[in-house]
């Protein structure tokens, strides 16, 4: 078999790879998972190429909503800077 690394990182940290963590996650305090956890984790081989266009797609979404998350801090912080400044007398 093969598999695209960056699918099976975004697998991984996608819903249905978190939920299979949390189902073998063991301890209270601090977590942990044994190497028959690991191993007992169910991941789907689509075709390689499916799991590239796949991983293309979600990277470059993950990527983008890093993007919008960065311009929307500016810009939350360009309107409380208007804010700021009509109280201050700068506006």
């Amino acid at each position: 078999f093969s598999i695209d690394s960056r699918f099976l990182c975004a697998f991984l940290n996608g819903s249905i790879g978190r939920m299979q963590f949390e189902d073998r996650r063991k301890g209270i305090a601090q977590s942990y998972l044994t190497k028959e956890d690991i191993c007992g984790i169910s991941i789907p081989l689509p075709p390689i190429a499916m799991q590239r266009a796949a991983a293309e797609q979600a990277w470059y979404l993950i990527e983008e909503a890093g993007r919008l998350e960065s311009e929307s801090v500016v810009l939350l912080n360009r309107g409380r800077s208007v804010i700021d400044n009509l109280f201050e007398g700068g506006l």
